[in-house]
């Protein structure tokens, strides 16, 4: 109901040229263009349409690339953890050290795929392709 006030106000403030054609909100025009079938009401029952899974065959690939990949958060709690459990440093040495060592493994990575041989490459590529073959067959 509110959306319906608001769009009356907008049309009533247009006419008495209270507010400038240029002023008007991005969605007057497109609900002017395209008014929904029923109004949008709050005492309106809801439907009862039954919910559609939507999955793609890439999101099985995903979801096996993301099992088996860390993100970098994940990174840095298992170092700030295994410094924290080694009782060495205090809370903010620990927390300072594990961002230079995450930041030290990312170089690390970075250098180590630049220096994969293409021969390698292709290689870890097929074999990716044919364990994501194998789940999607599952």
């Amino acid at each position: 109901m509110e959306f319906i006030f608001r769009r009356m106000r907008v049309t009533g403030l247009l006419r008495s040229e209270a507010m400038k054609p240029e002023d008007k909100p991005i969605w007057y025009d497109l609900y002017e263009a395209f008014p929904p079938k029923l109004e949008p009401r709050y005492d309106r029952p809801a439907s009862n349409l039954p919910i559609r899974n939507i999955f793609y065959e890439e999101d099985v690939a995903r979801a096996l690339l993301d099992r088996k990949r860390k993100t970098q958060t994940q990174q840095f709690i298992n170092i700030y953890q295994n410094l924290n459990n080694q009782g060495a440093l205090d809370g903010e040495k620990v927390f300072e050290t594990s961002v230079e060592l995450l930041q030290q493994q990312r170089e690390q990575m970075k250098t180590d795929r630049q220096e994969v041989p293409i021969s390698e490459s292709d290689e870890s590529f097929e074999e990716t392709k044919l364990s994501l073959s194998e789940a999607l067959l599952q």
